[in-house]
């Protein structure tokens, strides 16, 4: 047997041109390698069989018939439809189910409208045909799909809900699925970590096993492929599925084994005790029949001592295909109680499968193919009230799309954040476009978001610019934007209640100091800029002063200088050495704000006079004038340590006091009538770092 497989691999990589030459015997050998891999379920295998089959025996359309079926069983939604379409023009009334086939290959590559044209033929064809009428009903539905999706408003829904695609460091070139949250850090997920394509015998004892692995949240993005510290993997099967109880103490999850029957799966326990977690054990025959598949726990608690399990199955005494099933487990005492289906509000007699339960908002979300979608396996919602089901609700574009979308996840502290699991074009497509299911991320907001953008600017350049006598300079030098800051690290942090703000996203600006994010008007931020040699800049965002969902603002940052900077508008009563009520308005807007955006800088605090009064008297006055704003630091909560008070009277003059002529110049007075500060130091590691004293 060993050598018929390897003449049939063989057979698969020989060129087109080789097969022209192949005997009647020979080409028949390529019709039993095509049904010996589609019996083991290997539809990739058998595609490729039936393909060079067909193509050297066109007459066979029984062969075509069956290469449909097993591109579409692969999930090769495109090649499915062009044969199908081929058996609907040449054996349609031989073949009905080929119509129906070939209206949802249309469906599932988003082709609406036409997929609604064999759907009605479908429905026509097997209008006398009492054996079909299962599926006569299924088309009736699928129909009734493509008009919802048809009617999409697609461009709105994308303003609410975001659906990011991870990168490969998560989702590689096979299947990864049952994405979790440990927390809002964290993901727990299961992967075949593959990069490339292998053929592997059923039960070949090299093949690789789906495992478990942990991705941790960096800034936005997801870091994948981390081994776990639970015992959860198997090299000898494949694991995923997993579900955590809410007091993390107990983990479900799935185990299967690949047979020529398909998967079959059981349900695993693993529990921490004395902080040392369990061997996994499976749970007893009410949850694990023999003879059927039961997967895809979803745990949440009813008390101390009792998990509620909802799981998939496709055992006897449900509605057909995988059901959604219910049994409550004491884990303290070991109990169980009596099995559940959750019934006809939930169930169809199709599959309902990959369940996750919101114990917070008492919602349970499942995908399936059996209730009105827009495509083949949807999400849906149930919100389960007064002891019953609530009727699904369908979660629509763009969470739903023309593929498969399974295993939907909310994180239970924030609901705005969630997992799915898709083969929707833009996943890896290593065979074809919709082969595997990979792991997206969610962000899901009950509001339109507003588009902040911004610029960052250099201020100390764009001062130096307006300071230029030649207006026509001046605007040539502001066209040319020198001054914008290119590749500069942008953080953005949202505020949380009383909570310190939580950095959510990061960016870089683009060529022209241009940067972007989406934000929700319901929430305030703040933008965090550090660069060096420059001041760094906290700029709080307000994205309810947005115009028609745009915010467009732009953001200055002043380079670290020794020398004096002057604060503007800092006034005291004549005579007197205390702020005006303004006047500490605008050090709280100014000294202040630098001071706490900027906890490493010592600064001097310098305060000026005019020429008016006694050298003596104007030191003293100015020294005051400075202490007091030392003082008003303080208060606020700036270190005195890192305060330098100095008052230098009339000593260092920036403007004449007089004319040339030697009359008062009040203009010029007023400009050394000033408040300045200069950084004198930092602390670096917990030392004091002194430029002078």
């Amino acid at each position: 047997m060993r050598e018929c497989k390897v003449l049939i691999i063989l057979f698969l990589f020989l060129p087109v041109c080789f097969f022209a030459q192949l005997s009647k015997a020979q080409i028949f050998e390529l019709k039993k390698a095509a049904e010996f891999y589609e019996n083991a379920q290997d539809y990739y295998l058998a595609s490729d069989y039936y393909f060079k089959y067909c193509n050297l025996k066109p007459s066979d359309i029984d062969a075509a018939y069956r290469l449909a079926e097993n591109y579409r069983l692969s999930r090769d939604y495109h090649k499915a439809r062009e044969w199908y379409f081929i058996v609907c023009e040449r054996a349609s009334e031989k073949y009905p189910l080929a119509t129906f086939r070939m209206a949802q290959m249309l469906k599932q590559t988003a082709r609406y409208d036409q997929a609604v044209t064999y759907f009605e033929q479908f429905i026509n064809l097997v209008n006398e045909r009492p054996k079909l009428a299962i599926e006569k009903q299924w088309a009736i539905i699928e129909k009734q799909g493509c008009y919802m999706a048809m009617s999409l408003n697609k461009p709105e829904a994308e303003e609410t809900t975001i659906i990011t695609h991870l990168d490969n460091s998560v989702n590689h070139a096979h299947i990864d699925f049952s994405p979790i949250f440990i927390d809002d850090e964290t993901m727990l997920y299961a992967s075949f970590d593959e990069q490339q394509l292998q053929y592997y015998e059923s039960h070949d004892s090299i093949a690789k096993k789906r495992q478990f692995y942990t991705a941790k949240k960096v800034a936005n993005n997801w870091e994948g492929s981390k081994s776990i510290q639970w015992p959860l993997n198997d090299p000898d099967q494949d694991v995923g599925n997993a579900s955590i109880s809410e007091d993390q103490k107990r983990i479900y999850f799935s185990k299967c084994k690949k047979s020529t029957k398909g998967y079959a799966c059981k349900i695993y326990l693993t529990k921490m005790d004395d902080d040392l977690w369990s061997d996994p054990k499976p749970l007893k025959e009410i949850v694990n029949d023999d003879l059927s598949s039961n997967t895809q726990p979803s745990v949440y608690s009813i008390n101390d001592s009792i998990d509620a399990i909802i799981f998939s199955s496709n055992r006897s005494g449900g509605l057909g295909g995988f059901d959604l099933w219910k049994v409550t487990y004491n884990h303290k005492e070991d109990l169980y109680s009596d099995l559940e289906n959750l019934g006809s509000k939930i169930n169809t007699n199709l599959d309902e499968q990959t369940p996750f339960f919101d114990n917070v908002r008492n919602t349970l979300y499942f995908s399936s193919n059996g209730w009105e979608g827009i495509g083949g396996f949807d999400v849906f919602k149930s919100s389960f009230e007064q002891h019953q089901w609530g009727f699904p609700e369908n979660l629509s574009y763009p969470i739903c799309s023309s593929a498969d979308d399974l295993y939907f996840t909310k994180s239970t502290s924030d609901s705005t954040q969630g997992f799915l699991v898709s083969n929707r074009d833009g996943s890896i497509d290593f065979k074809h476009q919709n082969c595997c299911d990979d792991i997206y991320h969610i962000e899901m907001y009950e509001h339109r978001k507003v588009k902040y953008a911004s610029k960052l600017y250099n201020t100390t350049a764009i001062d130096q610019i307006l300071e230029m006598e030649d207006e026509l300079e001046k605007q040539r030098k502001l066209v040319e934007e020198k001054y914008v800051l290119v590749g500069q690290s942008i953080d953005l942090y949202q505020f949380k209640g009383n909570e310190n703000p939580v950095k959510i996203a990061s960016t870089i600006t683009d060529e022209k100091g241009g940067f972007e994010f989406d934000l929700d008007p319901n929430n305030h931020y703040k933008i965090v800029i550090n660069r060096d040699g420059f001041f760094n800049k906290h700029h709080k965002v307000d994205p309810s002063k947005a115009s028609d969902h745009l915010l467009q603002e732009h953001i200055g940052v002043l380079e670290l200088t020794l020398d004096p900077i002057v604060i503007k508008d800092i006034y005291y009563p004549f005579d007197s050495d205390q702020l005006t009520g303004e006047s500490t308005k605008r050090v709280d807007s100014t000294i202040f704000k630098v001071l706490e955006e900027n906890p490493e800088l010592i600064i001097e605090l310098a305060s000026h006079t005019d020429n008016l009064g006694t050298d003596k008297y104007n030191d003293n006055l100015s020294q005051k004038r400075a202490e007091t704003i030392v003082r008003l630091l303080t208060r606020k909560g700036i270190e005195p340590k890192r305060l330098r008070a100095k008052g230098y009277g009339e000593r260092r003059p920036i403007a004449p006091n007089t004319y040339s002529d030697g009359t008062d110049n009040p203009s010029g007075r007023a400009k050394n009538r000033r408040t300045e500060f200069r950084v004198v130091g930092i602390y670096k590691n917990g030392a004091e770092i002194l430029y002078d004293e």
